[in-house]
């Protein structure tokens, strides 16, 4: 038996094409007629998006499908990185949990029953940040036998859970956080031995040249070694590396696609293992230098994930 089921809060702006699809996809979930859905809806930041945030809003105000819809509309564009923030903060310090989708992620049918069986699970290990739905650890589990699951340190942001003890380890302040990571000689760790450059991204973020929640989630986590848990197939598919996102490039095939599990994933509790760790972190480093970003794809895949903002732009 599941306990209480953990509200998913999903955020969106101007693409109603990807909602549709978004919205669908959880609709069709095992246990959306049992969940409660909060969604936070983008202020339009000019006149030409503001048909869109409209389109987008109609399709919300019809949604059905769950045990309730709660609807919040932004009267002024914040951007990605503080709708979310606030919007994250307010639901998981009222309910405890909460299971965080955006708009143009598709889930598979036993996504938030694995979400929540996995919450339940790591509820009470404090080393542990968060859950994720979305993985791309299935063609290396077999090899770094890792089948039962993956545990990375920091944090994520595609199809994520966390709790607000951990949530609480939240730190907005990119200054600080570059401070500790050279302070404390972390910024090759975090770098995973450099093959991916995550800590030039969160200097640009201190420099206000982008506008990322996700960097800062993943460098606060990371400071505290607390451990994401992924299964080893995904439960996720992400639609929004096309026209309509914010960095888009025709140049850039997107790493993010990865096959999309059906059937229902059951999550394991594991031991926080040294072993598991560096099984896990060796996998995740052939990963990442299974492509070579440059650093545009670093804002356009990752962290800025399609929507966060460029300065300039909110």
């Amino acid at each position: 038996m599941l306990d209480t089921l953990a509200p998913v809060v999903l955020f969106t702006y101007n693409r109603p094409k990807h909602l549709l699809e978004t919205v669908n996809a959880l609709k069709a979930n095992h246990l959306a007629l049992e969940t409660e859905l909060f969604v936070y809806s983008d202020g339009p930041k000019d006149d030409k998006s503001k048909s869109k945030v409209e389109e987008v809003r109609s399709i919300l105000t019809s949604l059905d499908g769950f045990k309730k819809v709660n609807l919040v509309f932004r009267e002024k564009n914040v951007g990605l990185a503080a709708n979310i923030i606030d919007g994250v903060s307010g639901i998981v310090g009222k309910y405890g949990k909460v299971i965080v989708l955006e708009d143009d992620l598709v889930t598979a049918p036993y996504f938030l029953k694995f979400m929540n069986q996995a919450l339940n699970l790591y509820e009470n290990n404090e080393r542990i940040s968060q859950v994720v739905g979305y993985s791309y650890y299935e063609k290396r589990a077999k090899r770094f036998k890792l089948e039962d699951g993956v545990f990375i340190r920091g944090a994520d942001c595609l199809g994520w859970g966390t709790w607000n003890r951990a949530w609480k380890k939240f730190n907005p302040d990119s200054s600080f956080l570059i401070d500790q990571l050279e302070s404390r000689n972390l910024v090759s760790d975090f770098n995973f031995d450099n093959s991916y450059n995550y800590f030039e991204m969160l200097k640009l973020q201190n420099r206000g040249l982008v506008n990322s929640w996700a960097i800062r989630w993943m460098a606060s986590a990371f400071l505290e070694d607390m451990y994401t848990y992924y299964p080893t197939k995904s439960m996720v598919l992400h639609i929004g590396n096309d026209s309509e996102a914010s960095n888009y490039s025709l140049k850039t095939s997107d790493p993010l696609n990865v096959p999309v599990y059906r059937d229902e994933v059951i999550p394991k509790k594991l031991d926080l293992s040294q072993e598991l760790i560096n099984k896990s972190r060796l996998a995740h480093i052939e990963y990442l230098n299974s492509f070579k970003p440059t650093l545009f794809d670093i804002l356009k895949h990752w962290f800025i994930s399609k929507k966060n903002l460029i300065k300039g732009l909110k």
